[in-house]
């Protein structure tokens, strides 16, 4: 079930209102997990048309969600959905109906795929183990909402513990971010933000600054920008590719920063020297958008992106 979106929960005891994101903000799973040289080396997929090998779009598929209370997040957020395999024998015989048998009290966001997306994420589901996370911090410390129910089950601990209920009517998220976009691995984790035209911020990594890199990830979708700045400094200080390819694209949009072009081109550069095709592509996204003060150059743009490709970065 996916109709909670914008819907908002109240606590009893004062006026505090918390309310669920726009599921549209996190967007799939993908199975790549890697960065191996820039995501250029082995396991990833080609593009059918350029022959390009790319790390995104192509092995990804649809994220379903519930709302939740986050006992992490100390939030109302949302959580994957995973349904049980019985659900999805379910699913398979009611997707045979007709639409208009459908439609008649049945809901479910299982029925929303296609034929390829449906199959994608039985699959997916005979091999996950790993349990439902928060998409917003990645742990798996939750209270499911059912706003069938007015009483949530969830209190208020700063409000002597008040009980908090749904509230309606619902009304839009003002915390819905539509330049920020989540893309997660299969087994639930994060693995890139896509900001603005498919910017990118990786997780994606086997260095050992992964947890940091997640942290810091993690540290924007959750709207705590400067936590994600001070975690990615010292990194990049140390030279960690990733972390300079992250920390060049926070000075671009001013996350957490005030923005800088050319302390973000310093550090893009830094990374793309370092052997990170991700910062081609994000110095190519700059150089095309002409944003932080630095002024579009349709050259620059083009050298990039082709230094990218050869590098094996291509994002559709």
């Amino acid at each position: 079930m996916e109709d909670y979106c914008g819907s908002n929960l109240k606590c009893t005891g004062c006026s505090a209102v918390f309310f669920f994101e726009d599921s549209s903000r996190y967007h799939f799973y993908t199975s790549n997990n890697t960065n191996h040289q820039a995501f250029a080396q082995i396991n990833n997929p080609r593009c059918e048309v350029t022959g390009l090998p790319h790390y995104c779009d192509s092995s990804a598929m649809t994220l379903l969600t519930s709302p939740c209370w986050c006992l992490h997040c100390n939030t109302a957020t949302l959580v994957e959905r995973i349904p049980d395999m019985d659900h999805y024998v379910k699913a398979a015989a009611v997707r045979r109906l007709s639409n208009e048998q459908r439609s008649l009290g049945i809901s479910d966001s299982l029925l929303d795929l296609d034929d390829q997306s449906f199959s994608a994420h039985h699959q997916w589901r005979m091999k996950r183990a790993s349990p439902p996370r928060c998409l917003r911090c990645g742990h798996s410390n939750y209270i499911l909402i059912d706003e069938k129910k007015r009483n949530t089950g969830v209190t208020h601990e700063s409000c002597w513990n008040s009980q908090i209920e749904c509230s309606f009517p619902p009304f839009s998220s003002s915390m819905t971010n539509a330049t920020l976009r989540c893309y997660h691995a299969l087994s639930g984790e994060l693995n890139w933000l896509h900001i603005h035209e498919r910017t990118v911020i990786s997780c994606m990594t086997d260095d050992p600054c992964k947890v940091d890199l997640l942290e810091a990830a993690y540290a924007i979708v959750r709207y705590r920008e400067k936590e994600a700045f001070d975690i990615l400094q010292p990194l990049a200080d140390e030279n960690k590719p990733a972390a300079m390819t992250a920390l060049g694209t926070l000075y671009v949009f001013g996350i957490g920063v005030e923005a800088d072009g050319e302390m973000a081109i310093h550090y893009l550069s830094k990374a793309l020297n370092a052997g990170d095709g991700l910062a081609a592509m994000n110095l190519s996204r700059l150089y095309w958008s002409g944003m932080a003060g630095i002024k579009a150059d349709e050259e620059k743009t083009k050298s990039y992106l082709g230094t990218a490709r050869e590098m094996g970065i291509y994002i559709r």
